[in-house]
């Protein structure tokens, strides 16, 4: 297996497991606050679809052997870039929400297909940039996603009587 076809391997089998946390919870839930802090899930959709879009954003000066810098293209960090993000998608309606972070997930994952041949220093930096982007990022979220799913869809016990 070549590098191009490992890294993106290992990017979708990382992709189907966030799909599947994802899956099942109806648009009306996608709004409500509670995913991950008071963030509702289409505000982390639109959060891993800009960070995926980082890692994106990152290729062109791996494969020339640039040094990554973060600084200038997220002006106030890592919280002001989130915050901003979420402020610019807040909008966005739970079907959008989905559409944007598959569009970002596809277009990364053609560009890491069609790579040119990396030098193992090059290929080291892709997948520590990749995974800091992507799917070590995602896991973080999942954990997250899967338990507040389940807490705000069980259902409290029932107080009915029998009328005995």
């Amino acid at each position: 297996m070549t590098f191009n076809e490992n890294i993106c391997q290992r990017l979708s089998v990382e992709w189907d497991v966030m799909v599947i946390a994802f899956t099942d919870i109806p648009d009306e839930r996608v709004l409500e606050p509670g995913a991950f802090g008071e963030w509702s899930l289409r505000d982390l959709m639109v959060h891993i679809a800009a960070w995926i879009e980082e890692g994106e954003n990152a290729l062109p000066s791996i494969v020339q052997g640039k040094r990554l810098s973060r600084s200038k293209r997220l002006g106030g960090g890592i919280d002001g870039f989130n915050a901003r993000v979420k402020d610019k998608y807040r909008c966005l309606s739970p079907a959008k929400a989905r559409a944007f972070l598959v569009v970002a997930y596809q277009r990364l994952s053609r560009k890491l297909s069609q790579l040119p041949t990396l030098d193992s220093k090059s290929q080291r930096r892709l997948v520590t940039r990749i995974r800091s982007d992507t799917y070590g990022h995602w896991r973080q979220h999942i954990a997250d996603v899967r338990e507040w799913s389940v807490k705000s869809t069980a259902t409290p016990p029932s107080h009915e009587t029998t009328g005995a």
